[in-house]
């Protein structure tokens, strides 16, 4: 089977260009292992047309505060002690704050 397609030239240049520097990515996200890209153009991170990876949106540590007090006064508070010790925490406010999210994703769990 031969499938052939015709492209403007400028398109299929792009493409093999895009294919030639592919093993040389490759080898440099193999090294670097790039975690997080923030965008320093406030225009650009705005703009649809540029496929930015967001974060998952911040958790406050107030929205947290009122979670696990909803499970406390629903008669879980022993779960809710437990899943700050999951933490090392014994209070809320001992929890580092880039795990709120998970926390409160494991707290929804419990209701």
């Amino acid at each position: 089977m031969k499938i052939t397609i015709d492209l403007p030239d400028d398109l299929a240049e792009a493409i093999i260009t895009i294919a030639k520097l592919m093993p040389e990515l490759v080898k440099k996200e193999e090294t670097l292992k790039v975690t997080e890209f923030k965008a320093t153009d406030e225009k650009a991170a705005k703009d649809d047309d540029v496929p930015w990876v967001e974060d998952e949106p911040a958790v406050k540590l107030e929205e947290v505060r009122a979670k696990l007090a909803e499970l406390t006064r629903n008669g879980k508070r022993e779960k809710v002690k437990a899943l700050l010790q999951e933490y090392g925490a014994s209070k809320l406010t001992e929890v580092p704050k880039d795990k709120l999210g998970e926390l409160m994703k494991k707290a929804e769990a419990i209701a």
